[in-house]
């Protein structure tokens, strides 16, 4: 099979599996269905965090990095003391606010990756770049998600918005009903999109990411399955990026994952751990962010030679 088949493919299927299937083990409750659950926690969820220190064992990445050390040493470990740090000092009712930028710019870093996925799509399927209007759906797509997601995310917390999290999911919810007619408006823009059904699949996938929030009323059906389509996402990635001459590499990226994920898994037992764990999921924002930049010379060229199919 071909590796444009294998990609696209794996990543339709990265994409819609959590986002379907979450919401039906959440519905049957059963004890098998929890263990699945938390399978998809640990290997969505933690491990796929895992997956970014593959990088640092790069050979061809060391320079780079040592010359932007701020961005990939001291950034990500002053967020990891940082966050440690907080909250184990900080008391429980300022780490609560804490948490609304962190989950907005979690939110935000899924769709950075859909992005990147569907210009990795529109790449492979030869039917344009992405279009003004396609880069507006998935803008709006994923501030809609985040408005609707403190209501479901931050249930009985005390916050400062916590008054404020019914009005901001109605506003969500308005916005994702606009989203559909500019979505409509976008097909007719941009008529060529039917010709390439893949593309127009996953751009439908990416703009209406967030809809389970919408959908469902308990966090882990409207979250945590695009959250975990989100990790699932990013194993495919990661995946081609280790593929090599030999499995090596690929068995290298999955034992670090593990390591790092049953780590992170761990770490989430007491109230500073759990500041060192949304640290480590920070510095991947971080490095992942800077590390995928696909406009700048030297990433383009790195990540090239793992995807020569698609560019």
């Amino acid at each position: 099979m071909k590796r444009s088949t294998v990609f696209l493919v794996s990543l339709y299927a990265a994409s819609l599996i959590p986002i379907v299937s979450v919401p039906l083990l959440v519905s049957l409750k059963s004890s098998a269905t929890l263990y699945a659950l938390d399978a998809f926690q640990i290997v969505a969820g933690y491990c796929h965090v895992g997956l970014t220190p593959f990088f640092y064992t790069e050979a061809s990445l060391k320079d780079f990095f040592q010359k932007h050390a701020a961005i990939y040493f001291w950034l990500p470990l002053a967020i990891l003391a940082g966050t440690g740090l907080t909250f184990a000092l900080a008391p429980s009712s300022i780490l609560q606010n804490l948490l609304i930028p962190y989950f907005v710019w979690q939110t935000w870093h899924y769709q950075r990756q859909n992005f990147g996925a569907l210009s990795f799509v529109a790449n492979l399927t030869q039917s344009g770049k992405v279009t003004a209007e396609e880069r507006q759906l998935l803008n709006l797509g994923v501030i809609s998600g985040i408005l609707g997601l403190f209501k479901l995310q931050m249930a009985g917390q005390q916050t400062l918005l916590q008054n404020q999290f019914d009005l901001l999911y109605q506003l969500g919810s308005l916005m994702l009903i606009g989203l559909v007619a500019f979505f409509i408006y976008t097909l007719f823009k941009h008529r060529n999109l039917f010709a390439s059904p893949i593309r127009l699949g996953f751009l439908f996938i990416a703009t209406f990411f967030y809809l389970p929030t919408f959908l469902f009323p308990d966090v882990i059906s409207g979250v945590s399955s695009y959250a975990f389509a989100h990790g699932m996402q990013y194993f495919v990635f990661m995946a081609f990026v280790a593929k090599g001459d030999t499995i090596k590499p690929l068995i290298k990226l999955l034992s670090i994952s593990a390591v790092v994920g049953t780590l992170i898994y761990l770490c989430t037992g007491t109230q500073m751990l759990l500041g060192l764990v949304l640290g480590a999921a920070m510095a991947h924002f971080v490095v992942d962010g800077h590390l995928w930049k696909m406009g700048q010379p030297f990433q383009r060229a790195y990540l090239k030679r793992s995807f020569d199919f698609i560019f």
